[in-house]
């Protein structure tokens, strides 16, 4: 399968040659909206957050173009890639389990509810913990809501909880050819 772009058919692929499947563009159009009306649908998500003390968070951007936090990551914001596929993607993309501890700018946070897979993101930034929280930010874009930067556990509660990380950094004797003496 293959997501609609500008009438054509365009299949999107894991790095290995893996036909991500995609979604019939036919159920995707209930999702159709305005770039206006994901502004304001982004904003007040992100004042309600606030009110409940949620603070950092800032809107990178809004768009009517339909893509969801995998495609965003995976396929440049180019399609609506399924959750259930993410496992999948990143063993074909060739990602590692990673330690939260360990965590750099590019990694990828998959957050659950329960223990199903609803949610990931992208990492941003690592600053030092502020306490005993983490000061980890991630960029994710929040359902046909817009994209916005936050620390790694402020996301709604429909997005779930950071569970799992993951990397697709070189293994340390690759990066060692490249460190300067």
């Amino acid at each position: 399968m293959s997501f609609q772009y500008f009438g054509l058919q365009k299949p999107v692929f894991a790095r290995n040659g893996w036909e991500i499947p995609q979604p019939n563009p036919l159920v995707l159009e209930k999702y159709q909206q305005t770039e206006d009306l994901v502004r304001i649908q982004t904003v007040a998500l992100v004042d309600e957050m606030l009110g409940k003390g949620k603070t950092g968070l800032q809107i990178r951007s809004v768009s009517s173009h339909l893509y969801d936090c995998v495609g965003m990551i995976f396929a440049n914001r180019r399609a609506w890639i399924d959750i259930e596929y993410v496992g999948q993607i990143l063993i074909n993309d060739g990602y590692q389990p990673a330690a939260k501890d360990d965590l750099v700018v590019g990694d990828v946070v998959v957050y659950t509810l329960g223990s199903k897979r609803v949610h990931v993101g992208l990492v941003t930034r690592v600053l030092p913990k502020l306490g005993k929280i983490s000061n980890t930010r991630v960029l994710s874009k929040w359902g046909k809501h817009g994209e916005v930067e936050h620390r790694m556990e402020d996301v709604p509660y429909y997005l779930g909880k950071p569970c799992e990380y993951w990397s697709e950094r070189a293994p340390h004797d690759i990066e060692r050819l490249f460190q300067s003496d």
